[in-house]
């Protein structure tokens, strides 16, 4: 047997999990973040520069979303039998004097007035992003820079949501949404690149 250095091996371990760790150019991909609990977020970049987040959870309920910057929703709707369900489709459409969308950074703030299109039917409402302090998160043994992010749509306090934007891969996911009894958490604990 070939004796190998001790810090030989726990070099080659450290690059080993170095290299697991997801970089921007997997969402090509794809990206996932995940809990034990069953829930997933699975994240690609499209042809157009935007980025695909498709969520499911261990009874096999799917939704996808895509986002403008990784973090600002464009569309929204169900999975049924692997397609979208159209009748739940959600759509946002932004003040055109406000594209090109700002790039998501600490400390600072966006706000602007958006259109709600459900069913047909649209109506105007304001979309207030609170961006905080740059930190960082770990998955495991990888670690990222990460920058916490208040969304807030309408004037009820149940309309916020809090994301997680992971600057160095351009994404974010959903964290908490809505107060009280009706809060929902999302705590991922992995981060994987999808390659097959």
């Amino acid at each position: 047997m070939r004796n190998i250095p001790l810090s030989a091996v726990a070099l080659c371990a450290t690059t080993a999990a170095a290299l697991a760790c997801p970089t921007a150019s997997d969402l090509a991909t794809g990206v996932r973040v995940s809990n034990a609990a069953g829930e997933s977020e699975t994240f690609t970049r499209l042809a157009d520069g935007n980025t695909a987040s498709r969520f499911r959870d261990p009874d096999g309920f799917e939704s996808e979303a895509v986002l403008i910057n990784g973090l600002f929703m464009v569309t929204a709707y169900d999975i049924q039998n692997g397609r979208p369900d159209l009748d739940t489709l959600i759509q946002y459409v932004y003040d055109p004097t406000a594209v090109p969308l700002p790039e998501p950074k600490a400390n600072f703030t966006w706000s602007d007035t958006v259109v709600y299109v459900e069913n047909n039917r649209g109506q105007r409402e304001q979309h207030t992003y609170d961006f905080g302090a740059r930190t960082t998160i770990r998955y495991g043994s990888c670690q990222y820079a990460m920058i916490p992010v208040t969304g807030r749509f309408g004037t009820a306090p149940s309309d916020q949501e809090t994301y997680h934007y992971l600057s160095d891969l351009g994404l974010s996911y959903l964290v908490e949404s809505g107060t009280g009894a009706d809060k929902l958490s999302y705590a991922y604990t992995r981060i994987e690149a999808i390659t097959d």
